[in-house]
């Protein structure tokens, strides 16, 4: 793991301050942090902000190694588009990091599918393939690059304006090394897309993304809930 001064030195040009930024609302809130939208001062251009709270420099370590380093070394079309990123004090109380994003009007595919259960009508079988095969193209990518998600879920998955999927939140993510991919064990993710492996605590690689996309493939086709006794 990188020291926190080696990756302040190599992505000076990604930091600004959250004195730049206004909230204007929030967008959600999970385990790893809010997000809110927010509107550039200068600009009046609208972003979305995931506002990381961390307690120490292993955690502030973490943020920059994982979802940072991540955004900015891997860059593809299905990946969400990140900006900046500011240590801010003006919208939290704690130390946390604010990492500045692409803004997607329609919301996570959690939401479109949960919308389009009760408005079938608008979610056809062009728009089920365009996702899926987003989402897997994305997802090749990642693994090519030796990136394990480890959180895939349609709760991390954004639609832009085309409903094209937008891959989001690498907060669990973590590189493996190129010849081994199975070296981990730490029990991370959502119950319902968790591989068995994982959730048995043995080791897993790779194929604990493929076993979540195919949970989310599931969900997507039948639009049903793969299991309506756990909380995704």
């Amino acid at each position: 793991m990188r020291p926190a001064s080696d990756f302040k030195d190599r992505y000076q040009e990604y930091r600004a301050s959250d004195d730049e930024f206004d909230i204007i609302g929030n967008i959600s809130i999970g385990g790893f942090g809010v997000v809110k939208k927010v509107k550039k001062i200068e600009t009046e251009k609208i972003y979305a902000a995931k506002i990381i709270a961390y307690k120490n420099k292993e955690e502030y370590d973490q943020i920059m190694e994982r979802e940072i380093d991540i955004m900015i070394s891997c860059k593809h079309p299905t990946f969400v588009k990140f900006y900046w990123y500011a240590e801010t004090s003006k919208f939290n109380d704690e130390s946390s990091i604010m990492l500045i994003m692409e803004y997607y009007k329609n919301g996570s595919l959690r939401d479109f599918i949960d919308q389009s259960r009760v408005e079938y009508d608008h979610y056809t079988n062009t728009i089920r393939q365009i996702i899926l095969i987003g989402i897997a193209k994305g997802m090749m990518f990642l693994h090519q690059n030796q990136i394990i998600h480890r959180d895939l879920k349609p709760g991390n998955i954004l639609l832009d304006d085309n409903y094209f999927p937008i891959i989001t939140d690498f907060g669990l993510s973590k590189k493996f090394k190129k010849d081994d991919s199975l070296d981990q064990s730490r029990h991370d993710g959502t119950y319902a897309y968790m591989a068995p492996e994982i959730i048995r605590g043995k080791e897993y690689g790779t194929k604990a993304d493929v076993y979540a996309f195919s949970i989310l493939m599931y969900e997507i086709v039948t639009n049903s809930d793969p299991y309506p006794n756990l909380t995704s």
